[in-house]
């Protein structure tokens, strides 16, 4: 073996290093793994061999001996380069890799550093929806080669071949205009098609680079296509062809659910597609849209398909009042300016971390002549003035703003909020989530899931949380379900500097000192401080997070008990009446108004005046003696047109049935219990339930739970037990 012309795999000599693969190669490189660079398919979508400049690879051994990640880069010469090479370790060796390119934009396409765990593990990323030009089309294109098994022998003289996929669809729509606008003189030279705007589709995506595999997000909304060619109508064929090119998330749309909007020679149409569509990815589809002469056009038509940012489900207060004080929730992310519009982060956890002039996150303080304190300016003159607060930019819909610091110091020192792990009022703590470190804020009210871990450091300033909360994506998806914030540790920004992002954030207020002050208030927080009153200059460039006031349920829409059917079985019973799709949906009208869960839905409910359904309090009265937990039972608050009872033998077994078990297991009814409201919850499984059913004389049937199963028995009426009450409604 030659081994003379092979290095020694070492860390400290590892630097990737590819040229073309059309260039000759000198003796001494023989050693270093060189790549051929090709991109399959160059017609389905604009990014072509040529056009690519960038790409990521990631490069293991056998049985993960050695790992590598490095970004690739073609240089003035054609060469692909990085900053260190990768050697082959000897003739024998073999190697996995898998190649990616996020876009001509790079890691601005995923608007976050690309690192080896989120090549490696996969990301959400969003699709560039402005691909109105060339330029802004190929930014839109993604690029992948799943892992590849590739052994020194079988490469040519080891060379590996990095052969690119196109990771999305493209669709070519071909407008065709009808003859008589060319007989009435339109389109004649330039084309009068105009405003394009594809909606419907999804804008949101998971990339999984080592599989090479796209599936579709949570987020719809609109795409501007490329308009790439206009061939006018002559006297022999009269009809002109525009075709209309966008890059879109491979998925399957029904008829009628894409619309494109446009306008020709100034009016406003849209075209709706008859028949299904099934996008795959790397496909190509041509898509005919015929635009008839005669046809009355759509009338103005201002689409905007993005709908406005549903806020999270947690409620926070954040001044006293009485009887209850202001509460508002969160936005879906901080705010962010990027590719020219306005829009909150996908995940709570995103930020940019480092400046970009087409990519904000860190505002100056706002006013009337300093565009929401996008200025890099450090003069603190640009940011003298009157809040024009964030709330107000636009795309975001309407009725967000940003919280004063007497709100801020209210919601982080004063509120009233759940007990979380033995720690009564919890209103935060520090931690990472998806690997991000940052602030949990906790809802007024609060349940924490079922397999997460408990949070510790609660309220507490030092970083006992910091070090000691990691949740899992997963995780965090579970939490904000049940109603948690996360406010990011994103750093700041002076000038075009971004200055500590991942240790330290600040969040900005609505509050300045006094009119004729420099100063602002803002929250900031790192590893082992919370400053919630901070002051600063204007000019620092802080996080945005805005709110809205807390959404209480329409009246006219709230659905009643006696509106209940099968399916309503889980949801939740306000002490309103209503039903409510989740216990944070009825808390958010007031607090403690979700009071029960249905149980079953049916005639058998032994009541005299409440035949339509059961349902079960979401927690245990104190235990008590059969007729201390009757009469406990039927004295709580009322419900409108219900009543409260000890549930009888037949009832609890009703309860049991209808909730996918039997009389013989509680499991569903548990489970139904623990997703409506948290294991506390849950029934106990020890000692037994009090039933109101006589058996004998002053013996009353009581169920024992265990491992799944019921057990069915008798006590004298003096004897303890659990108690659990039911609505008859």
């Amino acid at each position: 073996m030659k081994t003379d012309i092979f290095m020694l795999f070492a860390a400290s000599a590892l630097v990737l290093f590819s040229c073309a693969k059309e260039k000759s190669l000198a003796p001494e490189q023989a050693g270093q793994m060189r790549f051929a660079v090709t991109v399959e398919g160059a017609t389905k979508a604009s990014m072509t061999s040529a056009d690519l400049g960038q790409f990521y690879l990631k490069v293991t051994g056998p049985n993960n001996a050695f790992s590598y990640f490095e970004s690739i880069t073609k240089d003035a010469q054609g060469n692909w380069t990085a900053s260190r090479p990768i050697l082959w370790k000897d003739e024998e060796s073999s190697i996995t890799y898998a190649a990616a390119s996020y876009g001509a934009l790079g890691p601005d396409y995923l608007n976050v550093p690309v690192t080896d765990a989120l090549f490696s593990g996969g990301s959400n990323m969003g699709l560039l929806t402005d691909q109105s030009t060339q330029a802004k089309l190929n930014a839109a294109d993604l690029l992948t080669m799943a892992s590849t098994d590739l052994t020194f022998a079988a490469s040519n003289k080891g060379i590996v071949p990095i052969t690119l996929k196109h990771g999305l669809a493209k669709v070519n729509f071909q407008l065709t205009l009808a003859a008589e606008y060319f007989d009435n003189g339109v389109g004649l030279e330039a084309s009068p098609i105009t405003g394009l705007a594809l909606s419907g589709v999804h804008t949101s995506f998971f990339f999984s680079p080592l599989a090479g595999e796209v599936s579709i997000g949570a987020s719809k909304g609109a795409v501007i296509p490329f308009q790439s060619s206009y061939e006018p109508g002559t006297e022999a064929a009269k009809p002109a062809l525009a075709v209309a090119e966008a890059i879109l998330v491979p998925e399957e749309f029904a008829a009628g659910a894409l619309t494109l909007y446009f306008s020709v020679n100034g009016k406003d149409f849209q075209w709706t597609n008859s028949e299904a569509l099934k996008l795959v990815q790397g496909g190509e589809y041509t898509v005919p849209v015929s635009i008839d002469y005669n046809t009355v056009p759509s009338g103005p038509v201002t689409p905007d398909p993005t709908p406005a940012p549903t806020p999270l489900s947690g409620v926070f207060t954040v001044s006293a009042g009485v009887p209850t004080g202001k509460t508002v929730q969160f936005s879906p992310g901080n705010l962010r300016y990027a590719s020219g519009a306005w829009s909150f982060f996908d995940h709570q956890y995103d930020y940019y971390a480092t400046y970009s002039a087409d990519a904000w996150d860190k505002f100056g303080w706002s006013n009337s002549t300093n565009n929401f304190g996008m200025s890099t300016s450090t003069d603190n003159a640009v940011y003298r003035g009157d809040l024009v607060d964030w709330g107000t930019v636009p795309g975001i819909g309407t009725g967000w703003f940003t919280l004063s610091n007497n709100e801020w110091l209210y919601l982080f020192n004063t509120r009233s909020a759940s007990t979380v792990n033995s720690v009564a009022n919890a209103r935060y703590a520090k931690g990472k989530v998806n690997g991000v470190y940052g602030i949990i804020l906790f809802p007024d009210t609060y349940t924490h899931p079922t397999g997460v871990t408990l949070p510790v450091g609660i309220n507490n300033v030092d970083n006992t949380g910091w070090n000691g909360n990691n949740y899992s994506a997963a995780d965090w998806t579970a939490m904000e379900t049940a109603g948690c914030v996360f406010l990011p540790a994103a750093g700041y920004r002076e000038g075009t500097s971004v200055q500590s992002a991942g240790s330290s954030c600040s969040y900005r207020s609505s509050t300045r000192l006094t009119s004729t002050n420099d100063m602002v208030n803002y929250v900031y927080f790192t590893a082992t401080n919370l400053n919630v009153s901070g002051s600063n200059y204007g000019r620092y460039g802080q996080c945005i997070r805005l709110v809205c006031d807390a959404t209480a349920a329409d009246p006219a829409a709230a659905r009643t008990l006696a509106e209940a059917t099968a399916e309503d079985i889980g949801k939740i019973v306000g002490a309103d009446g209503n039903i409510y799709d989740t216990k944070a949906a009825a808390e958010a009208v007031a607090t403690g108004n979700a009071v029960a869960m249905i149980a079953y839905v049916g005639s058998s409910t032994e009541h005299a005046t409440y035949k339509h359904g059961l349902a079960i309090a979401l927690s245990d009265e104190s235990d008590s003696n059969w007729s201390t937990a009757k009469s406990t039972c039927e004295g709580k608050s009322a419900v409108t047109n219900t009543a409260w009872l000890l549930p009888s033998k037949n009832q609890w077994n009703a309860m049991f049935n209808a909730n996918g078990g039997n009389e013989e297991s509680y499991t569903g009814l548990n489970n139904e219990l623990a997703a409506a409201g948290g294991d506390s919850c849950k029934l106990k499984e020890q000692g037994g339930y009090w039933s109101s059913s006589v058996n004998t004389g002053n013996y009353y049937w009581r169920v024992r739970l265990m491992g799944g199963d019921t057990s069915w028995g008798s006590d004298y009426n003096i004897a303890t037990y659990h108690v659990r009450a039911c609505l008859a409604f």
